[in-house]
C-alpha cells in the first residue's frame, strides 16, 4: 500500500488549507479527501483533550494506509497535518517508525507572521464558538489551559514559536521546503511553481487560484457556530464523503449566514507590541537558520 511521498507540516491558520486546494488541482499530485488525517501524532492511540478532541484524526495504521489507495501509481501523494509542525518530536520519530521510507519523505513547511497567526488561531477558535475569552484573558491563560488539559488548539503563543520545530524536520530529513505565508499569498504562482520543482512534478502547471478557503471571522451566535463544528467521527466520515470544493461551498455559505456584521476586532496595540518582544529571539535564531532576513516580522 501507498505511503505519502511528501507531508505538508506548516503551521496551523498558515494557509495549509489553501494550499492543499491548489495542490488538488495537480494531476501529478494526490491528497486525500481528509485534511489532518494527524497519524503520525496520534499513532495507535486515542486523543484526549479537555477542549478540542480531535474527533477527525485518523490513529489506526491500517486506515491511515487506506487513505491513499485510490492515489494513480504514477502521482506523488501526500497530507497536511498541522499538528505534525507543534508536536515536532513526536510526529518525526513516529514518521521514522511508521514510514517505510522515512528518508526519502518530503518535507513542506508553512510559517506565518507569529503575532498574525497566534491572533488568526484565537479567531478560528471564537468563530467556532468555543473560545469565550479575549484575546489577552486567553494569552493569560494558555499556561493553566495547559495544566487543565486543553488540547494545543488553545496555546495561542506557543505555537507560534516555530524555531526548534523546523530546526528538528532540517535535521532529520534531507528534504525540506519552508513557505512563508507572506510569499504565498503575495507571489502565489511562483511559490508554487518552486514547491512543484521540490516535489518534482511538472512546474509549468497552471493552478486555478482559490481565495478564503478557511478564514476567521466573527460569529453572530457562538452557540449555533459551537454546534456546527460539534466533533464527532460520523460528521466527519459524512463531510468527507463530499468533493472538497463542495465543502468549501458550504463553509463559506455558513460563514456569510453566521458572521456578525460588526467591525472585527483587531489586536491592541499593546499586547502587539507585548508579542513582538515574546517572539524576538525565536524570530531571529529563525532568520539565520532558514538563511532568511525576518525584519519585517519585527516591525
Amino acid at each position: 500500500m501507498r505511503a505519502p511521498d511528501f507531508l505538508i507540516v506548516g503551521a496551523a491558520r498558515s494557509g495549509t488549507t489553501a494550499l492543499c486546494r491548489l495542490l488538488e488541482q495537480h494531476p501529478q499530485l494526490f491528497l486525500p479527501a481528509i485534511k489532518e488525517p494527524c497519524f503520525y501524532v496520534f499513532a495507535n492511540r486515542k486523543p484526549d483533550f479537555r477542549n478540542g478532541k480531535f474527533a477527525f484524526a485518523i490513529t489506526s495504521e491500517d486506515k491511515y494506509k487506506k487513505l491513499f489507495s485510490k492515489a494513480p501509481l504514477t502521482s506523488q501523494v501526500g497530507e497536511a497535518s498541522t499538528p505534525y509542525l507543534y508536536l515536532y518530536d513526536t510526529a518525526i520519530a513516529n514518521i521514522r517508525k511508521y514510514h517505510p521510507s522515512p528518508n526519502t519523505v518530503k518535507i513542506v513547511i508553512l510559517l506565518r507572521h507569529p503575532v498574525d497567526r497566534a491572533y488568526s488561531n484565537y479567531k478560528w477558535r471564537v468563530r467556532d464558538g468555543r473560545e469565550p475569552l479575549s484575546f489577552e484573558a486567553a494569552l493569560e491563560a494558555e499556561q493553566e489551559r495547559r495544566k487543565a488539559g486543553y488540547s494545543f488548539d488553545y496555546f495561542y503563543t506557543d505555537r507560534s514559536r516555530y524555531f526548534e520545530a523546523v530546526k528538528s524536520y532540517t535535521a532529520a530529513f534531507p528534504k525540506v521546503h519552508v513557505i512563508l505565508y507572506d510569499d504565498f499569498i503575495g507571489a502565489t504562482e511562483k511559490t508554487l511553481e518552486h514547491l512543484c520543482e521540490f516535489l518534482e512534478v511538472d512546474s509549468a502547471f497552471k493552478f486555478e487560484l482559490v481565495h478564503d478557503v478557511n478564514s476567521s471571522y466573527t460569529s453572530r451566535w457562538p452557540w449555533l457556530s459551537r454546534l456546527l463544528t460539534t466533533e464527532s467521527k460520523l460528521k466527519f466520515q459524512l463531510l468527507y464523503l463530499l468533493p472538497s470544493a463542495l465543502r468549501d461551498r458550504l463553509r463559506h455559505r455558513i460563514m456569510r449566514w453566521t458572521q456578525s456584521e460588526h467591525k472585527a476586532d483587531v489586536i491592541s496595540p499593546e499586547t502587539r507590541t507585548r508579542l513582538l518582544r515574546y517572539f524576538q529571539t525565536d524570530v531571529e535564531k529563525l532568520s539565520e537558520l532558514l538563511q532568511r532576513d525576518l525584519s519585517i516580522w519585527m516591525r
